[in-house]
């Protein structure tokens, strides 16, 4: 099953767990249970919205983007529980402007 980031409502964190939370369910998984991690740019007219594709090893994938509740909460999960820095990635995602810029910046594999 594929979430979409367009029905995402919130994201919660908290210590070996993230819950994500759309209008229709709730989705609770632990860190370990992340296989891989997509970010990359959603056009969105006049903006670029920064998107991180998740994928879980029961193989749903869960799309989220910088503007739902908790976003920043996940990015410090994934550097913390996962050993993926930000920093190291996010610059070749935003750069340059209006561009996908689709980069896998975690796998298991």
């Amino acid at each position: 099953m594929t979430i979409s980031r367009h029905k995402l409502f919130r994201m919660v964190c908290s210590g070996t767990t993230f819950e994500l939370t759309t209008p229709e369910k709730t989705v609770q998984a632990n860190w370990v249970d992340i296989v891989r991690l997509t970010a990359y740019k959603a056009d969105d007219f006049t903006i670029d919205t920064l998107c991180v594709e998740i994928t879980l090893s029961s193989g749903q994938v869960v799309t989220i983007d910088e503007d739902i509740e908790g976003f920043d909460a996940f990015l410090e999960g994934v550097r913390q529980h996962l050993d993926c820095n930000p920093n190291s990635w996010m610059p070749s995602v935003l750069y340059p402007a209006f561009t996908e810029n689709r980069t896998v910046i975690f796998s298991v594999r």
